[in-house]
């Protein structure tokens, strides 16, 4: 009963976090924008990346600002995630009680999940990071470090720690038993679908 699959929610549920996904992808690049916004840059918000560009009059960005600038998304992920467990726990009684969770609940389980999206960043660079010894790349995680001056590793992993805390709290204590295998089906399915479909395909024509 454990692994037994409830198709019906399956394709509800990937169908979810191919939303998420993309949800979360431009709520992301927009605390970047934000930020840029802030400080007086011109920015815009694309499918997986927001653009800024220094106008006349304006101040370059001081390091400082400029690791703000970077942080300014993973902020936005980290805030979000923790509004999403915030919804849950004050939920947690009714959840507890149903036998299966409400789309609303789902919603709150959807929100809280916004922290995987460190969990998969460091997952992708691992490859890397075993081939080169260090991390490299265009994450924010990476690109902080840089500003920090500290080991390549040390902010990937430490987000990635706070995914994967989030999501072994959202699994083990939120979600139903009976649900938690089709559940982690789906978040493979629609998480992997829903990254190639959206900065690959349907992304850069909506969102170019």
């Amino acid at each position: 009963m454990l692994y037994k699959i409830d198709f019906k929610l399956l394709g509800l549920l990937i169908i979810g976090f191919v939303l998420a996904t993309i949800i979360g992808t431009v709520s992301h690049e927009y605390g970047h924008y934000l930020v840029a916004k802030y400080y007086g840059y011109e920015s815009a918000v694309h499918y997986g990346y927001t653009s800024m560009h220094h106008p006349l009059g304006v101040p370059k960005l001081t390091p400082l600002q400029g690791f703000f600038t970077i942080a300014g998304g993973p902020l936005q992920t980290f805030l979000t995630g923790a509004i999403g467990l915030l919804l849950l726990y004050w939920n947690r009684k009714a959840i507890k009680m149903a036998a299966a969770l409400s789309l609303s609940q789902w919603v709150m389980v959807y929100v809280a999940l916004f922290w995987l999206r460190f969990s998969f960043n460091l997952l992708q660079g691992i490859p890397r990071w075993i081939k080169r010894g260090h991390l490299r790349g265009r994450s924010d995680e990476i690109r902080m470090t840089l500003y920090l001056e500290c080991p390549s590793w040390l902010v990937s992993v430490s987000l990635a720690t706070i995914g994967v805390v989030g999501l072994s709290i959202v699994l083990f204590y939120f979600v139903p038993i009976k649900q938690r295998f089709t559940f982690m089906l789906s978040g493979i399915i629609g998480g992997v679908f829903g990254f190639y479909f959206w900065l690959y395909g349907i992304g850069p024509i909506l969102m170019p």
